[in-house]
């Protein structure tokens, strides 16, 4: 009987220890999961959850905050993330918080992390929906890694075989081994950068020139901005040519006087005759008739050049085209 009783203590001892240490693990795992704890909800949405279940983790900087309750289906391409947060988190998180998806290390479960953003935002409230952000694809990332390695792989066979043309070619070979390849290279590109300081200081030049005579600066832009000089010019461009008309009259009224008073020495008689015999007039006349000659020359050389000077080139253009105008209309 005593031998009975014992085994009932010990029994009943057995299965209190094991109810205890049932309680404290159902105690120790509901804290974790914060079913003890006061917590509010909060929400967010994502296109792709990426096998995240209820009760993974939830973390707000890193730290723990809570864990997901339940996740809902709103449509085809949204899902609704409903969290349990730590109520001592409520007085923290901000409205403008970013939520997204991520790893409990390298392989382990999937977590919701919360990160804050520096710009000031109100504090969240029970059911705030906060933004979320895409969270990386790992398929998608693993078949860009295995994309790249084929590049690689690629680049290194392509490095290998060019490698191995060089080492063939004992030209080429030594071209890269000589020392005065780097030396003509500085040197080139040393006078490309002399031509190059050059043509700034020659662009950096004309275009001082240009605004000098833009503004009126100096003799050329004086006569391009002057209106009155270019008046004037024009109306002795005028008087010359009508000074170069009244020559050209005075050469053939002379000419017609040369050839009457040859006529007359030829005849032998007239008043011209008896000047002509004194010898002192006729060098006087002859000198005369040369330097007529030399004024008329040097007049027409001189409204040659005129005609050539950018200045007149446009007014000698205009009468020419106004002189022959002259001439259709009279024929």
């Amino acid at each position: 009987m005593a031998n009975r009783t014992l085994n009932h203590i010990k029994l009943g001892l057995f299965v209190l220890a094991g109810l205890s240490f049932l309680i404290i693990m159902l105690y120790l795992i509901g804290k974790n999961r914060n079913l003890f704890n006061p917590s509010f909800e909060l929400k967010t949405q994502f296109q792709n959850i990426q096998g995240l279940q209820p009760g993974n983790n939830v973390r707000y900087s890193g730290i723990q905050a809570g864990s997901v309750k339940r996740i809902e289906i709103i449509n085809d391409t949204l899902i609704e993330v409903v969290m349990n947060i730590d109520v001592q988190f409520k007085k923290i998180i901000r409205q403008n918080a970013m939520v997204s998806i991520g790893n409990d290390g390298f392989v382990g479960d999937k977590v919701v992390n919360i990160a804050p953003v520096k710009s000031s935002a109100p504090l969240v409230d029970e059911h705030t929906l906060l933004v979320s952000r895409k969270a990386i694809d790992a398929d998608i990332a693993l078949r860009t890694l295995d994309q790249t390695n084929l590049d690689i792989s690629v680049i290194t066979s392509e490095l290998k075989n060019l490698i191995l043309s060089i080492n063939k070619d004992p030209a080429l070979l030594r071209m890269i081994n000589s020392d005065q390849i780097p030396n003509q290279i500085n040197h080139i590109l040393s006078e490309i950068r002399q031509a190059s300081q050059q043509l700034h200081h020659s662009t950096t030049a004309v275009s001082r020139i240009m605004d000098s005579i833009q503004s009126g600066r100096g003799t050329i832009g004086a006569l391009l901005q002057d209106s009155i000089m270019y008046t004037n010019l024009i109306h002795t461009s005028e008087q010359i040519k009508a000074a170069g008309d009244e020559a050209r009259k005075i050469t053939g009224q002379v000419s017609l006087m040369v050839k009457s008073l040859d006529d007359q020495i030829k005849n032998g008689h007239g008043p011209v005759q008896a000047a002509l015999n004194d010898t002192t007039m006729v060098n006087q006349l002859q000198s005369t008739l040369q330097h007529i000659e030399k004024g008329a020359a040097s007049f027409n050389q001189n409204m040659e050049a005129l005609k050539s000077n950018f200045l007149f080139r446009g007014y000698f253009k205009k009468m020419e085209k106004k002189e022959k105008k002259d001439s259709s209309t009279k024929n």
